[in-house]
């Protein structure tokens, strides 16, 4: 399959982006439930690129979501159960691809990916903590007309 008619068959931005930031309000949610109360907060804005690889001149975007996060880190203790919350909430939507993984007192992190989708979030709790995510390559939502 040529890389413009697998970008084609790929869900839309919109549809990404929704999919994912849902998943992110799960993520918060149940480790509020269970860990926190967390003050959750947006730290950084999302942002939108052109595709690289395979999908580049595609007119495909890749759209970096907004990353939430708060001041502190999980304590060491809470870990695991944290970790085990993100990775069980992110297979759910297709992050079964661990990435980079960092276990040290006082330094944690998890990656995954979707390969098939090219998207990936990481976790992480030091001084901080956050969670980022980033969609795949996907085309725009058709205009409305």
């Amino acid at each position: 399959m040529d890389p413009q008619t697998g970008l084609d068959a790929r869900p839309r931005t919109g549809e990404m982006v929704a999919r994912y930031e849902q998943m992110q309000q799960r993520i918060r949610d149940q480790l509020d439930a269970e860990l926190g109360p967390f003050p959750w907060q947006v730290r950084s804005e999302g942002d939108r690129t052109g595709c690289g690889g395979e999908f580049a001149d595609s007119g495909g975007v890749v759209v970096y979501l907004p990353r939430w996060g708060f001041e502190g880190g999980i304590p060491d203790a809470d870990w695991p159960r944290a970790k085990q919350i993100v990775t069980e909430i992110t297979a759910e939507y297709g992050f079964t691809t661990a990435t980079l993984q960092i276990d040290r007192t006082g330094d944690h992190e998890t990656s995954a990916a979707d390969e098939a989708l090219g998207a990936q979030y990481n976790f992480a709790t030091q001084a901080n903590t956050s969670i980022a995510v980033t969609t795949g390559c996907h085309l725009d939502d058709a205009p409305a007309g």
